[in-house]
């Protein structure tokens, strides 16, 4: 697996394991599972409310494998904590009086318990959950002064579109690192991809197989590409992000699951499959951000 180069130079690996809503067992056994077959980056958020079990479960199983902080890479998000799945307690968007002061102190409030909550000195990628209306600026700008003390290696956003990345490009002094976004088969942003391509940010995929919609388990196409390959319809999907120069992060707590997920750099889609693939988007979502960030 051949990493990927930030536009700052931090190297990322290609592909990661996301984490929502693991805890406890459930987590161990995923982190064992997703270090023996070689992962080597893990996604967690403030609002996951699990950085505390996967700090834990690290920290059990680097060692069986020979490994220590310095060798994986570790991705978490500022933002508001859920509640039964969904945000409460909006800090950036429901204060009336969000002073830039407030902001540093919620940002690191938040950075101090990953830090804790990960076992960890250093976090390798802090990204922005959402660009919550009227304070994303300031957030951001907070972010890059944070980056700059040398705690965070990269920074990034996730859920950004087109205008709001070109408000920080416009506003901020620091391009993100990377944009993490809902993508798979059934909704390609190809104008976003494109945009985000000619900055050089990077892209990763979150939901990359869709929780394996029916349309997409039902697929002539995908199906016909499996048989060809002799991989399954979601090591197929996961190696045309590969192949647009996506990091996808799908998760799993199932062995099986997460060996099959991450065995996909052993073969080679051609162009015209990679473009066939393209060609199943309907701009489906499954995550509707509007919910989680009002005014999106």
């Amino acid at each position: 697996m051949k990493n990927r180069i930030l536009h700052n130079g931090v190297e990322m690996p290609p592909i990661g394991m996301g984490t929502f809503p693991l805890r406890g067992e459930a987590m161990d056994k995923a982190v064992d599972s997703a270090l023996s077959c070689g992962y080597r980056a893990f996604d967690t958020a403030y609002g996951y409310c699990n950085d505390d079990s996967l700090g834990a479960s690290l920290q059990k199983y680097l060692g069986k494998y020979g490994l220590s902080r310095e060798n994986i890479f570790i991705t978490t998000k500022i933002g508001d904590k859920l509640d039964n799945g969904w945000p409460s307690g909006n800090y950036f968007y429901n204060s009336t009086s969000c002073e830039c002061a407030d902001i540093r102190s919620i940002i690191q409030t938040q950075i101090d318990s990953a830090c804790h909550n990960l076992q960890t000195n250093y976090i390798d990628l802090l990204l922005l959950h959402y660009p919550y209306p009227d304070y994303y600026i300031e957030i951001w700008k907070s972010l890059e002064s944070f980056y700059k003390k040398g705690t965070i290696r990269a920074i990034g956003v996730s859920n950004f579109r087109e205008r709001h990345l070109e408000q920080i490009i416009n506003r901020c002094t620091i391009t993100p690192m990377v944009n993490q976004f809902e993508h798979h088969p059934l909704n390609t942003k190809k104008s976003l991809i494109e945009y985000c391509n000619k900055l050089n940010i990077q892209i990763e995929a979150y939901s990359p197989l869709l929780m394996m919609n029916s349309k997409l388990t039902k697929s002539d196409i995908l199906a016909k590409l499996a048989t060809k390959y002799s991989k399954s319809i979601p090591q197929i999907i996961l190696r045309w992000d590969i192949q647009l120069g996506i990091i996808p992060i799908p998760k799993s707590g199932n062995p099986v699951r997460l060996k099959e997920n991450i065995d996909i750099f052993d073969f080679e889609l051609t162009e015209v499959e990679v473009n066939s693939i393209d060609c199943l988007n309907e701009n489906f979502k499954m995550l509707p951000e509007s919910i989680n960030c009002p005014g999106y």
